[in-house]
């Protein structure tokens, strides 16, 4: 991949144009996206699909972009935020030369996160977790230290959450692949998701980019994410011309094979983990050694094509489409033609008719006046 874009970047001030060099010394990779046919295959699209609503993901976690090298280095060197000033937080950042300035309210609006006030903004428990989360930690993984800066995401044993978790990791917080080590921000989430409560996600989006912006080393992921953040603020015509630094790839079979999620063998979607989620009245029996989905390969199924000798079922070519379109435009042209030249008629005629009328008046006046004439002449003189 070249290290270059056509995208120029204007810089806001000196600070920006350091903050942009020093960025462009780190090396830069495609987010990673979650995977349609993965979670289909484990059987774990449903689950997925409720803890992406419960957060308000629904656009957020089918979206596919590109990243673009500038692009993203311009957001980040220029990105400022601050949760706590004015009244409800501040971030700031460019692109392509236009500055842009949220409430983290009306960025959170912007990309359809929840944003009522109820919403919780931030983790709340601190550095060690609240006894609710605790549990729902011990009871999804093996157990042991809640302290997620010793806690691997391994030790998730259940498919639908560790897959969850990897969305969370690597499509939302834009963590390297390299990243085993469960974070605080990952067990919240996850945690309020299986209790749908809601949460302010793009705070926490705000507060990662943050930290992404600030770091002067590791590997930049969330090249994805900006430029689903460009796409909102309506920038889509502009993104077609830059150069596309990477696509985006995908937490797939082999992605997930490679973070232990599954191994090669016989696999049958029913052997999912039944998994009751906290606070629903139902208990969790799950055995303390993590069972490991398995899975083996299947050839995709043929493709099939259908053909049929009713010329009305078959798709017409580009050519006869052009040409209905162009006999269609000829016959509006002299619908319109036709109107015209009736409206005109219609004037023409209204005008003759009040001539008419006119002129009989005119007639009518002088019958009139010498009616009154006549008839003053024949009057007798009066002495």
């Amino acid at each position: 991949m070249q290290d270059f874009d056509d995208m120029h970047v204007a810089f806001r001030d000196d600070a920006q144009r350091e903050r942009y060099i020093s960025l462009h010394q780190r090396p830069m990779a495609p987010t990673r996206c979650p995977d349609q046919h993965c979670m289909e295959a484990l059987g774990i699209e449903p689950s997925i699909r409720f803890q992406s609503h419960q957060l308000h993901w629904d656009e957020f976690a089918d979206d596919l972009s590109n990243t673009y090298r500038n692009l993203t280095l311009e957001f980040l060197s220029s990105f400022d935020y601050d949760p706590y000033s004015r009244p409800d937080g501040y971030a700031a950042f460019r692109l392509f030369g236009i500055e842009y300035s949220f409430s983290q309210k009306e960025f959170g609006d912007l990309l359809g996160f929840q944003t009522t006030p109820d919403a919780i903004p931030e983790t709340l428990m601190g550095y060690f977790l609240g006894k609710e989360v605790e549990k729902f930690l011990s009871d999804i993984s093996e157990g042991g230290s809640q302290d997620p800066s010793t806690q691997l995401s391994q030790a998730i044993h259940n498919p639908s959450f560790r897959y969850f978790q990897m969305i969370l990791a690597h499509s939302f917080l834009g963590r390297s692949d390299a990243e085993t080590l469960l974070s605080e921000e990952e067990i919240f989430l996850l945690f309020y998701a299986s209790q749908s409560l809601p949460v302010a996600c793009g705070n926490f989006l705000l507060c990662g980019l943050s930290g992404v912006s600030r770091s002067s080393e590791g590997v930049i992921h969330v090249g994805g994410i900006i430029t689903h953040i460009a796409i909102a603020l309506g920038l889509s015509r502009k993104i077609l011309h830059l150069r596309t630094h990477y696509g985006y790839t995908t937490m797939d079979i082999d992605f997930c094979l490679t973070r232990g999620l599954m191994r090669r063998s016989s696999f049958n979607p029913r052997h999912e983990l039944d998994y009751a989620l906290e606070g629903q009245g139902e208990t969790i029996e799950e055995p303390r050694s993590p069972p490991v989905v398995e899975y083996t390969p299947t050839p995709p199924s043929p493709k099939i094509t259908v053909f049929s000798n009713n010329l009305s079922l078959q798709t017409p070519d580009i050519h006869t489409q052009i040409a209905e379109c162009r006999r269609e435009i000829v016959g509006l042209r002299q619908e319109v033609a036709s109107l015209t030249l009736q409206m005109g008629v219609s004037d023409l005629t209204h005008a003759t008719e009040a001539d008419y009328l006119y002129q009989e008046i005119v007639e009518l006046r002088q019958e009139i006046a010498m009616l009154r004439g006549s008839s003053q002449a024949d009057e007798p003189p009066t002495i």
